[in-house]
């Protein structure tokens, strides 16, 4: 009984030390009348997902870790890898803290409306309908809880 009682204890401190690393999950939704391809990346680290048709919808897990994270749809007109000519939704992700700050840009480029929403522990929103956005539809909101939810709307209703 006492080997069994030693081993749950030891077991338990290594559960302890071994770090699960944190996720968000990232919805991609296309309103829009054509195809688009969700892209994010992270420095010179560039993902694509499948092309989305229109009224198509994509999820996908992005690391906590990816910070500096910037998410686009790429229609043809975004130069890669940081979406340079496109609306853009930027999100720091840090991996501690958290304290993480998330808007719109269009300052590299417009290309289409974008809408961004933050669930699961952070509720904001921001929408970008053209490419005139200013004031408060492209304010920083800063969100300090982990694994917090990112839902992108290209051409919101």
């Amino acid at each position: 009984m006492h080997f069994q009682s030693s081993l749950t204890l030891a077991l338990g401190a290594l559960a302890s030390l071994v770090r699960v690393a944190a996720v968000h999950n990232v919805t991609f939704t296309n309103n829009c009348e054509t195809a688009l391809v969700p892209t994010w990346s992270s420095g010179l680290d560039l993902r694509k997902g499948a092309s989305l048709a229109p009224g198509a919808t994509a999820k996908y897990v992005i690391p906590e870790t990816y910070s500096m994270s910037n998410f686009y749809a790429q229609d043809g007109s975004c130069t890669e890898p940081g979406g340079q000519g496109c609306t853009s939704f930027h999100c720091t992700l840090p991996p501690v803290g958290p304290s993480n700050e998330c808007h719109l840009k269009v300052s590299n480029g417009f290309n289409i409306p974008l809408k961004f929403q933050l669930t699961d522990g952070c509720d904001a929103s921001r929408t970008c309908r053209d490419g005139d956005c200013s004031g408060s539809d492209l304010d920083r909101i800063v969100c300090r809880v982990h694994q917090f939810g990112i839902e992108l709307t290209f051409c919101p209703a």
